[in-house]
């Protein structure tokens, strides 16, 4: 991890790919129970001579693609 970016190898990626589709119905339910959302409504915009408002989602995830292993990664 670096600077709050999580940088994976290939067989890292593969790794999170194979425990996913092994998981059980109940592991992956438990799994989804642990995301999280962050919603604001009517948010200020911080921009000048701006008076409207906005909505945000605030949500994070791993970061689990790159140029070497995109395609090939995601479509095994």
């Amino acid at each position: 991890m670096q600077n709050g970016y999580v940088f994976l190898s290939d067989g890292g990626l593969f790794q999170i790919t194979n425990q996913l589709q092994s998981a059980s119905e109940p592991e992956q339910d438990e799994l989804r129970g642990e995301l999280r959302i962050g919603l604001q409504w009517r948010a200020d915009v911080t921009l000048p001579h701006s008076d409207h408002r906005v909505s945000q989602a605030c949500c994070s995830a791993l970061w689990v693609a790159s140029e070497s292993n995109c395609g090939r990664t995601l479509r095994s």
